[in-house]
């Protein structure tokens, strides 16, 4: 499935760099050439930018009706860090 601009995904994989883990979800500002890449901002839970970072379209996953965000602290937290917001999937039971 091709993403689109300003459609929320979700990461596959971390990005140290930016300080993303998988299960980030943000919001696509820029398809690139061929949707081979993507520029996705993540935001914190009020809306306040966290990062912007460029995306390899195998590197993200549309969000699903069954994702739920969880909140939890974006900041270096030992020798890893937290991310602000991970996306999870979740199964009725």
């Amino acid at each position: 499935m091709k993403l689109r601009e300003h459609t929320s995904a979700v990461l596959t994989e971390d990005l140290p760099a930016k300080r993303l883990v998988a299960g980030d979800a943000g919001t696509m500002v820029h398809v690139h050439c061929e949707h081979s890449a993507h520029e996705v901002e993540f935001l914190n839970m009020t809306g306040g930018t966290v990062a912007v970072a460029p995306v390899r379209a195998a590197q993200l996953r549309p969000v699903g009706t069954r994702g739920i965000a969880h909140a939890c602290s974006h900041g270096i937290a030992g020798a890893g860090f937290a991310p602000f917001a991970a996306s999870r999937e979740y199964k009725l039971g």
